[in-house]
């Protein structure tokens, strides 16, 4: 019979536990490399081709906004340059300097009417006529024959 020291007896155990403790932990390492792991990273690659997916719209969405805004621009421009031709045609057309008398007198008919000039001295024509310039004829969509 073999006669064994308590000291020996626990040191044994101790071993025993720590073996026992340093086997769990490998175990535990096997199975995250090969179950936790892998499903980790196919996680992270998923992300990351949604993410570029995403990015790739957001620039094809800013190249086409950016796209607009300059056909935009564009179109702005050629009516800004078509608007001042336009008034270039009309105010060196000729006769633009001389003022036509009908509408002259359509203008003064018109501010005499209005609550602001009917005081005026200029507008006694036009409140001697009741308000009105003239008689009031139809609107048949031609004009008055002269």
């Amino acid at each position: 019979m073999k006669i064994e020291l308590p000291q020996a007896k626990g040191a044994r155990i101790a071993a025993y536990a720590v073996a026992g403790i340093v086997a769990l932990i490998a175990i535990g390492a096997v199975l995250w490399f090969v179950f936790v792991r892998p499903r980790a990273l196919q996680t992270q690659a998923a992300s990351s081709r949604i993410e570029a997916a995403g990015s790739a719209a957001t620039a094809g969405a800013a190249r086409d906004t950016v796209k607009l805004q300059v056909e935009h621009s564009r179109q702005i421009v050629a009516i800004e340059v078509q608007t001042k031709e336009g008034e270039h045609a009309v105010h060196s057309a000729q006769g633009a300097n001389v003022a036509s008398p009908d509408v002259a007198a359509a203008m003064r008919a018109a501010l005499c009417v209005s609550g602001s000039h009917r005081a005026d001295p200029a507008c006694s024509a036009v409140r001697g006529s009741g308000g009105s310039v003239g008689d009031v004829e139809p609107d048949t969509g031609r004009a008055a024959p002269r």
